[in-house]
């Protein structure tokens, strides 16, 4: 497990660049998780174990997503809002090194 860092006590500079390392490493686990993922899916089993842990794949799940655009065009801007509800989401942050860090790959 990652140990949990006083990132309240941290100067910018430091709080930067350690959630930047914490992003890479999330993003390769993730890389990792989804590839064990998709490997255990391909076994065809609704129901797995191992020593610890017991994986359970759920069935596939189809979802829709809407045109706002077709919409709108077609229903016109004033019943879009009237049935629509707005999401505000936190201001995204993304990370770019300052320097070339070459051809890094991950295991």
């Amino acid at each position: 497990m990652i140990p949990a860092l006083d990132f309240v006590g941290m100067t910018d500079t430091a709080i930067i660049d350690e959630a930047a390392k914490l992003h890479a490493l999330a993003k390769a686990i993730e890389a990792k998780l989804d590839e064990a993922k998709a490997i255990i899916r391909s076994r065809g089993m609704k129901e797995m174990h191992g020593t610890s842990y017991k994986a359970t794949v759920g069935d596939t799940v189809v979802s829709w997503a809407l045109d706002k655009n077709k919409i709108t065009e077609a229903m016109g801007e004033a019943w879009v809002i009237k049935h629509s509800k707005q999401i505000v989401k936190a201001g995204s942050v993304s990370f770019k090194p300052y320097v070339s860090l070459g051809d890094i790959k991950v295991a």
